[in-house]
């Protein structure tokens, strides 16, 4: 069986021809794009949270970047941003949490580790604040 490889339809072809004469003209580059600096991020965040989409974004504030790459960046510093700030309500449902689940928890290690109570197992893996530091107790 041969098989006859495809040829672009002429709206594929004006779309990719167009595409890399604009790229080319603009000096852009979809992959040798210089990476972000701390400073395209805090104006990338700001440009979001002043209600600006990322196909106003990107020709605004980054000539070389496409909006998706905006919206991609956007969407992994916010997630770093939500892992990493736990306030006392999020850390209070954590607690909570915890201690709803932590005999289960502990039971199933236990069980792993041969030991017949889940305290034991709890107590080896759950220093005091005071061993983490390096206190003696």
């Amino acid at each position: 069986m041969i098989v006859m490889p495809k040829v672009p339809t002429t709206s594929q072809a004006h779309r990719s021809s167009s595409l890399s004469s604009a790229a080319v003209a603009g000096g852009a580059t979809t992959r040798n794009t210089p990476s972000w600096t701390q400073q395209d991020d805090e104006t990338l965040i700001r440009a979001r949270a002043s209600g600006l989409n990322w196909n106003a974004i990107a020709p605004k504030y980054f000539k070389s970047k496409t909006p998706n790459a905006c919206r991609k960046r956007h969407e992994r510093l916010m997630e770093k941003r939500n892992a990493e700030e736990w306030d006392g309500v999020k850390l209070e449902v954590l607690a909570a949490a915890y201690m709803d689940k932590r005999e289960q928890i502990w039971r199933i290690l236990a069980e792993a580790v041969g030991e017949k109570q889940w305290q034991v197992v709890e107590a080896k893996v759950i220093l005091p604040q005071s061993k983490l530091n390096g206190e003696k107790c």
